[in-house]
């Protein structure tokens, strides 16, 4: 059985469909003789004869005709056992930065959130990375400056750039756009230093230890809404707290570097099924 093998049923199969050698030849890029010897070999393999020669070329015998459709079989089982594993969103683990899920693709979490196999959201990137890291999540979406913690191989797809801005109460008199030279320090209200954006402004500033660090959004938005403190925030955020909600004034921070949000995966295949509708 050393010659059964996929090259021999492929040669077969083409042999009988066009019922000729020598088309078979031209259609496989292979010359007369190795179409010949590869069906000898095949009939002394499974002990019978499977085409009978003819003047216009050649005809399967009725053994040739049962082992035809074994083979076809046997060819589309071995196509489907080598394809890519089918990806559908209900085998998919996924994790995305919660201010991303909330103001940029809400939709798309709303239409599969039941089809999910799991869903983690989460404040904090690093988390998601290290699930990444561990085999736990398919894909996540944060932002593109934490991929230096991403370990081993992986994919990216940048998806968009945002640039940040100040959300303030409606009695502020800030305009529509600010510098970072022109805020202070003692009254801005950050995440903690966990989120790189965070780190970055607690570099850009003299007295760092003067900026308020506060995990949790609401208590920050509730402290801006009442008092003379300042947020700084991604832009779709910003926009729109202040669309829906009239206790807020935002002014885009125009020295500041804009984020890039991203897709990471371990497959093209799941690359592609996300990005398709993100």
């Amino acid at each position: 059985m050393d010659n059964f093998n996929f090259e021999s049923l492929n040669i077969f199969l083409t042999v009988s469909k066009f019922r000729s050698f020598s088309r078979a030849s031209n259609y496989l890029y292979l010359d007369s003789s190795t179409i010949s010897k590869k069906i000898r070999q095949l009939e002394k393999a499974v002990n019978r004869q499977l085409f009978a020669r003819t003047n216009q070329g050649v005809e399967l015998t009725s053994a040739g005709v049962a082992f035809r459709k074994n083979a076809q079989k046997l060819l589309t089982n071995l196509k489907e056992l080598t394809a890519p594993p089918t990806i559908d969103w209900d085998t998919l683990r996924i994790g995305i930065l919660d201010n991303i899920a909330a103001y940029h693709y809400p939709s798309l979490i709303s239409k599969h959130l039941t089809q999910f196999k799991e869903l983690k959201i989460s404040v904090k990137a690093i988390e998601l990375v290290h699930l990444f890291n561990e085999g736990q999540l398919d894909a996540i979406i944060i932002n593109e400056e934490q991929h230096q913690d991403i370990s081993g191989e992986f994919f990216e797809a940048k998806l968009c750039k945002e640039p940040f801005g100040i959300i303030s109460n409606h009695r502020a008199g800030l305009s529509a756009a600010t510098s970072l030279t022109r805020l202070d320090s003692s009254k801005l209200i950050i995440a903690p230093r966990y989120c790189p954006v965070s780190q970055q402004l607690l570099n850009l500033f003299d007295s760092p230890k003067d900026i308020k660090q506060i995990s949790y959004t609401n208590t920050v938005l509730e402290l801006v809404a009442l008092s003379s403190y300042l947020s700084i925030l991604p832009w779709q955020m910003v926009q729109s707290l202040v669309k829906n909600d009239h206790r807020f004034r935002a002014s885009k921070l125009v020295d500041f570097p804009p984020r890039t949000i991203s897709l990471f995966t371990r497959s093209h295949d799941v690359q592609n099924i996300l990005t398709s509708q993100l």
